[in-house]
């Protein structure tokens, strides 16, 4: 924007670490196992509403199959009067309590397992990508999952290098 001057900000990052846009390719909609890897925290909408950014990366779909193993979708959880209703539904799934008057910790969600039906939407610049839709998450009850973080063991080709 105009008149506004841009903040300097620095990383330490190893570039040799990273595939480009790895994660982020668009796959077939449906239902899948994830992993919530990452919820970024500190936000707020335009309308000045606190949420948080969720980093779910899938394991496998509904099936088992772990073709899309290592994607990832991004979702956002807002905390307004509209939208904690849906933060209500993913912290009863991953097992939070969900009666009374708490603290919330973005903690209390990351590294956990849900199902999440997972759609195609737009981008702001209308791209294709994956989204979750608005009820979209439930409970997994299923076995101990392989960590779509680490390489598959049972996967000899899954190697982290």
């Amino acid at each position: 924007m105009a008149g506004e001057a841009s903040v300097e900000q620095e990383f330490d990052i190893n570039w040799d670490e990273h595939d480009e846009a790895s994660g982020t390719r668009i796959f077939d909609p449906g239902v899948y196992l994830c992993k919530i890897s990452d919820v970024y925290t500190n936000r707020t909408t335009e309308k000045g509403d606190p949420y948080w950014s969720l980093m779910l990366t899938v394991v496998h779909d509904e099936e088992g199959d772990d073709t899309n193993r290592g994607c990832v979708v991004f979702d956002n959880i807002t905390f307004s009067k509209a939208g904690t209703g849906r933060a209500k539904l993913l912290a009863k799934c991953v097992g939070c309590e969900t009666s009374g008057a708490r603290k919330f910790s973005s903690k209390e969600l990351k590294g956990k397992y849900v199902l999440v039906d997972v759609t195609k939407g737009k981008d702001n610049r209308g791209n294709d990508k994956m989204q979750v839709s608005f009820a979209g998450y439930s409970k997994y009850e299923g076995p101990a999952p392989v960590d779509p973080d680490k390489p598959n063991p049972s996967d000899p080709t899954d190697t982290p290098f």
